[in-house]
């Protein structure tokens, strides 16, 4: 405590006024925050409730007051009925795609209608043996490159000798 009075001395009085001034000033700032918290509070309250009255307007008799008529009350509604909205609809998906395997299943499994196994077949059958060792050998010749002026190369011509 002592050490405190001692650091307190050394300090000049106008940084004691600057510090009270703020506390003051950070006072005002937090009350008028709260006025006007409060009152978009109250507005968003009196929105609420219209629309609660509003959607139990569509509702039967018997069902109406089922949904508080404030802010919280909607907001716990509409968290509520998304996740219901989403729970129904992840077992929708799960439904249909349960239906469409069975019909797969039905004309793909047993009928075989071909229709999913369509694929293009190459119009010549692969060759064998030698016709194959033929095939690799045209293909390497038309894969060389050509000369560096772009003129395909003379193929070599053989000459009989008399």
């Amino acid at each position: 405590n002592e050490q405190y009075k001692a650091v307190d001395a050394h300090i000049p009085p106008s940084v004691w006024e600057a510090y009270s001034d703020a506390q003051i000033q950070a006072t005002q700032a937090k009350g008028t925050i709260y006025t006007y918290a409060t009152k978009a509070y109250e507005e968003a309250d009196q929105r609420a409730k219209a629309a609660v009255h509003y959607i139990e307007s569509w509702l039967p008799q018997t069902r109406k007051g089922m949904i508080a008529a404030s802010l919280g009350g909607l907001v716990m509604f509409t968290l509520w009925m998304t996740l219901v909205i989403y729970i129904q609809y992840r077992i929708l998906c799960f439904g249909c795609g349960i239906v469409y395997k069975i019909i797969w299943l039905f004309w793909c499994g047993i009928c075989c209608c071909r229709l999913c196994r369509s694929k293009k077949v190459s119009k010549t059958a692969p060759a064998k043996g030698k016709a194959a060792a033929k095939e690799k050998a045209k293909a390497k010749a038309s894969n060389e490159k050509p000369a560096s002026n772009g003129a395909a190369k003379a193929a070599p011509t053989a000459t009989k000798k008399k």
